[in-house]
Parts: C-alpha cells; structure tokens; sequence
C-alpha cells in the first residue's frame, strides 16, 4: 500500500484553499487557518469553480497555528509544506513562522507567492531542505471565510527550481507536480523560476503600483500610459543587469497590449490598499530596487513608485489599538 504524502499549507485564503483541495484528491493536507478557523473547523471549504466543478473540502486536520499541525502529526514529519501567505515581510516572518514544521533534510518548502527573491530567507534558514518556488496564474477569490470562488476558467501552476538552493529540488518537484497533476492542475516546468518571477514583476510592479497609487483600475490607468512604461522599462534593466536578456521594448508593448485586451479590474495591491490591509510593496518593488542598486543600475521611475506605495502603505502597517 502507497503512503500518501503529508501536506501542510500555511495561508489558506483563495490560493491556499484552492490548490489544497486538488492536492487533497492523492494526499493527506493539514491547513492553518487563521480568521477562517471557524467555519473550515466545522464546514470545511466550499468551492465553486468551472473547471473543477463545485464542492466541499474537509482538510484532514485544521489547526489555528503551526504549532498546533505539528502536535497532531506525533512526531511524524511533513513531506511538503505549502505556503500561500502574502508576503509581508514588515508585519511577519514566515520563515520562522513555518520553522516548526520543517524536518531538516526531509520536508520540502513550496511557495506559491508573488514577488522577487522570496526564496532566499529559506534557503539561509533551511539550506538542508529543497524548495520548490511556484507561480500562480488563477483567477480565484475568498468572498467570505471559506468560501472560495474561482472567477475565471482555466488555471496554471508554473512549478519552477530556485538555482541558489543549496540541495538537489528535482525529485521532489517531480513529486509535487504528479500530486498536483493528479488534481487536474495544469502544471508547465520552469528550470529557473527567478527568470519567470522578474517576467511576472514586468507587470506587477508598473500596473498594480501604478493602480494603487492612482486609485483607479486597469483601464483607468491607461491614462498614465507613459509612466508605466517607464516603469516596466525599469524594471527590464534591473533584470537584464542581474543575467537576464529581455528587450525593454518588446516587454512595454506585450504587458501594456495584454492588459488593454482584458476585462478591466483591480489589481491585488489596489485591493489589498481599499480593504485596508498591508500591500506586498517589498517582494513587488522593494527587492527588485535593491536587486538594481546592486548592480549600480539607474532606476527613477521604479524608486518613485516604490517610495509612493511605502507611504500608502505605511497607514495600513500601523498596529490597529
């Protein structure tokens, strides 16, 4: 008889609810809630998706902390441990937030997170572990706790390799992506996933700063056209200053031409901005700014827009009395 692979995901908002119910249809998966404990505790998630179909998923184990998911295993450790929290390096630590769960030498980390150079605090804190970096493309959001909608129909997971890892991820990246094959995901490979992440970031950091500066949406924020430009050609000399080749026009014309083709909407810091809730100005532009520092590059439009989100942010930071 097979032994099912041990799951813990930390972060189980819309991502981390979504992808655990498929990674539940081959594995045994143990979540951390947090303002959801209740209603997963006792109802489980309810998702309605239209290309998984609809329905409940009862984790095998819903735990307030870490802690409490590790006490429940009885010293039995966790293959992998899946984390989908924002990432918010001002408010929380998640390295030391998921330390107790971490075999030395056993469990495998996997990030499904957006940003730049996310993986690097755990390969200094674990440099015995693989870790396995994700990038999501989903549509999918939490309407309320636990339930869980997904608001467009197709998905794709990019599971990529973090080549600063100081262990061999490969067959433990096999592993996660027969899991999440298995659930129906839509898996393409990525030999360097930190390649993809400064691709993704071409986007994230000029129209999801740009939209949260301006208050505006994603067609609203055409009127400012030329300044996300700006922005995005930034960014391309940051990534092409750290090893890359991405030509600065072919990035402008694709991020802002792909964006004019689609419904308009609010990106995540503009939502994470108008709910009140701390934005990921540090993983979207804060380290992609020092990552160009480094290498001496000159980036005005990137340093303007990272100094404008940090003040929005600064409100939303502040300790609630």
């Amino acid at each position: 008889m097979t032994t099912r692979s041990s799951i813990l995901n930390i972060g189980s908002g819309a991502v981390g609810g979504l992808y655990s119910w498929r990674l539940a249809q081959n594995s045994s998966v143990s979540v951390v809630c947090r303002s959801s404990y209740d209603i997963v505790s006792s109802e489980g998630f309810t998702l309605t998706t239209p290309k998984f179909g609809n329905g409940t998923f009862h984790p095998d184990f819903v735990a307030k902390t870490v802690q409490e998911a590790v006490e429940q295993k009885d010293g039995n450790p966790f293959d992998f441990i899946v984390v989908t929290l924002k990432v918010l390096p001002e408010v929380y630590d998640i390295a030391d937030m998921i330390a107790p769960a971490v075999t030395p030498g056993k469990t495998t980390i996997v990030l499904i997170q957006n940003g730049l150079g996310i993986e690097a605090p755990f390969v200094e804190r674990f440099p015995e572990n693989p870790i396995v970096s994700c990038a999501a493309y989903v549509g999918v959001s939490q309407l309320a706790p636990g339930h869980i909608k997904m608001i467009v129909e197709n998905e794709h997971l990019v599971v990529g390799l973090y080549k600063p890892c100081k262990v061999d991820c490969t067959a433990q990246r096999a592993q996660f992506v027969d899991l999440l094959e298995k659930g129906g995901v839509d898996v393409n490979l990525a030999d360097d996933i930190e390649q993809l992440r400064w691709q993704k970031l071409f986007w994230n950091a000029s129209f999801s700063s740009v939209c949260a500066i301006l208050q505006t949406d994603t067609t609203g924020v055409q009127r400012a056209k030329e300044t996300v430009a700006n922005v995005i050609r930034d960014v391309v000399r940051a990534a092409n200053a750290n090893g890359y080749e991405f030509d600065e026009q072919e990035q402008v014309d694709l991020m802002i031409g792909m964006t004019a083709n689609v419904a308009p909407y609010k990106p995540s810091m503009l939502l994470d901005y108008e709910r009140k809730q701390p934005m990921e100005v540090e993983a979207i532009l804060g380290n992609a700014l020092r990552k160009a520092r480094e290498k001496d590059v000159d980036v005005p439009y990137l340093q303007t827009v990272y100094d404008l989100c940090k003040a929005l942010n600064s409100e939303n930071l502040k300790p609630k009395l």
